[in-house]
């Protein structure tokens, strides 16, 4: 019997291999947004080593950034196997800008105009990007996001 408690008791005797399958009724839910998501993923623990791998992906859903509620347009979560787990993110997420706020800029290419949040790379070293529909500098869609105004009105961006 001894042998069975220690063997039980060391970290480098366990062994699991357990798959995650979520279905696509399930929610994250936050103070800062709900996402519906999907997923398949395996974690593997063997002694001391954790992987995991395989694809969470949002369905849909809305977060708040800078106070204004985007809705989630893209989402991938990848596990790719290290130890420890450092999963790559693809995510964005829009917000409906008022026409009002872009005219002095331009028309939107396609449809609607825009300000896209994505966050890229991994969880331990995301990147968080800005972009929009009209093409704006990322000083600009922050101002414009801030105060609902257009950039032009306060020259922001501009270099003096």
């Amino acid at each position: 019997m001894g042998g069975v408690g220690a063997a039980a008791g060391s970290a480098d005797a366990l062994n699991m291999n357990v798959r995650v399958i979520i279905h696509d009724d399930a929610w994250v839910r936050h103070p800062y947004g709900d996402i519906n998501v999907k997923g398949d993923f395996t974690t593997k623990l063997a002694g001391s080593t954790l992987a995991m791998t395989g694809q969470i992906q949002t369905l849909k859903g809305q977060v708040e950034f800078l106070e204004k509620t985007f809705t989630v347009t893209r989402g991938i979560i990848t596990f790719t196997g290290l130890d420890p787990p450092d999963p790559r993110l693809q995510i964005e997420a829009s917000y409906i800008l008022d026409r009002s706020v872009t005219a002095s800029i331009g028309q939107a290419s396609d449809g609607e105009p825009r300000v896209i949040v994505a966050v890229e790379g991994s969880a331990n070293d995301p990147v968080l990007r800005l972009r929009s529909d009209p093409a704006m500098s990322e000083t600009d869609i922050l101002y414009v996001l801030a105060t609902g105004q257009p950039p032009s009105s306060a020259d922001v961006g501009q270099d003096s």
